[in-house]
């Protein structure tokens, strides 16, 4: 069973992804402390584990190699990092 109780997306200038762990859960003391051995903030921390899961599974479904660009910014367009 997951300690989440809650997970919203706000799409403003920059999109905001909120969790909300049960008050007795955890994750948010264990993902502080990972991130502090690291000497990264606990949001970076969590914005590698979604990038890694993300990677891991764009592996799982075979996608063709990466498109290339005329610039990093068409690169990363092209190859859904960024949008258009």
């Amino acid at each position: 069973m997951s300690n989440i109780s809650s997970v919203s997306l706000r799409r403003n200038i920059c999109p905001t992804i909120v969790l909300s762990f049960h008050p007795k859960a955890t994750m948010p003391a264990r993902l502080e402390d990972q991130a502090s051995r690291l000497g990264i903030s606990a949001e970076q921390l969590i914005h590698r584990f979604i990038s890694e899961g993300m990677r891991q599974q764009c592996s799982n479904d075979k996608q063709s190699p990466s498109a290339l660009g005329t610039s990093m910014q068409d690169v990363l367009v092209r190859n859904g990092v960024l949008a258009a």
